[in-house]
């Protein structure tokens, strides 16, 4: 079970500043016979600053059952959809979230994938997170990030190589403060899988009673979890402005169609599911222009308290681990420092 503490939302997407109606007669004026207006005109003269400039940090306090002493009071910093590859100022507002998180300096960096929702250039990925790159950072990929496995395999070796631990239904340990805990990773193939194979592997992810936090792109995954097995799940997906854009969920589908009734009251980011509390991340990228009604580009920081002893189901450890996590894994997190070591650097596969 999570319980929220506190949680600032913004009530409105604008910008930090208006347009003065000579700059908008200007920038009405530059519209007219221009067949990519959006292309012509900057975004600060539209709505008073950049995409960039609106990146802003919602702070969270999330209770967890179970959680290791040295967990408590950890924070996490969470980034969702970059979607690079799409509009071309994403580059730019993918920069400033990064920079943001890393002034943050919190104990652990995740993201939540559709890295690079259009075109091949796995180069722009290593660009964009190098900066992360001595940080304890893990990873899962989005649908957008699947289209074809040789696009999968270079956007993970593209993060990899930045010190990015990408998890594709796997599960991963992370020593902080003495205490060992794991990160657990949904892919969205589960959704390509039968529903006795994707509800076998959300169930043996991670170690019981040591797994509290689980990573998913697709919110709709966690309509098949066990029960008490993941206090936290970390989703992106959702694009939670007033407008809906193409290719995203909204907020108002998972209230109302998806977990409905799972909405925690006042908090319309917040699901009650059964031993787990899903957050829904807006995400930072832009789809083809500089337009995020009610929804600015966000880097939330998570703080985690605990809450007392895991339930009897969730340390059940008769429950099968996958072979993915080996025992060596387990020796080897428990003996580690704080942070993970980036993986040795490796070049990146040919492009599809």
């Amino acid at each position: 079970m999570c319980v929220l503490v506190a949680l600032s939302l913004p009530t409105l997407g604008g910008c930090r500043g208006d347009v003065e109606p000579a700059e908008a007669g200007e920038a009405a004026r530059a519209m007219e016979g221009a067949s990519a207006p959006f292309d012509s005109i900057s975004p600060e003269e539209l709505y008073g600053a950049s995409p960039a400039e609106n990146v802003w940090s919602p702070r969270l306090e999330l209770e967890a059952a179970g959680l290791p002493d040295g967990w408590e009071g950890i924070e996490i910093a969470i980034i969702a959809d970059p979607r690079l590859g799409g509009w071309n100022g994403n580059e730019e507002v993918a920069t400033a979230a990064v920079q943001m998180a890393l002034e943050a300096n919190p104990d652990l960096i995740v993201l939540l994938g559709d890295f690079l929702v259009e075109g091949t250039d796995f180069g722009l990925l290593q660009r964009v997170f190098a900066p992360i790159r001595d940080r304890p950072v893990y990873a899962v990929l989005g649908e957008r990030d699947i289209r074809s496995d040789s696009i999968a395999a270079n956007i993970a070796a593209a993060l990899q190589s930045v010190g990015v631990r990408v998890l594709r239904n796997a599960a991963a340990p992370l020593v902080i403060n003495g205490d060992t805990a794991w990160i657990a990773g949904a892919d969205p193939e589960l959704l390509n899988m039968g529903a006795g194979e994707r509800a076998y592997i959300l169930a043996t992810l991670g170690v019981p009673g040591r797994t509290p936090l689980l990573l998913m792109h697709t919110p709709g995954l966690a309509r098949g979890l066990p029960n008490n097995r993941y206090p936290i799940v970390l989703v992106s997906d959702t694009f939670c402005g007033d407008v809906p854009v193409p290719g995203s969920g909204s907020l108002a589908r998972l209230r109302e169609t998806t977990f409905p009734d799972a909405a925690v009251e006042g908090v319309e980011r917040l699901f009650q599911l059964e031993g787990s509390t899903l957050v829904v991340n807006c995400g930072i990228g832009y789809s083809f222009v500089p337009l995020r009604f009610g929804a600015p580009p966000e880097v939330p920081i998570v703080t985690l308290a605990g809450l007392g002893e895991p339930t009897e189901a969730a340390v059940d450890t008769t429950t099968a681990v996958p072979d993915s996590l080996t025992q060596s894994e387990v020796q080897a997190g428990d003996s580690a420092s704080s942070t993970i070591s980036p993986p040795v650097e490796q070049a990146l596969p040919g492009a599809p």
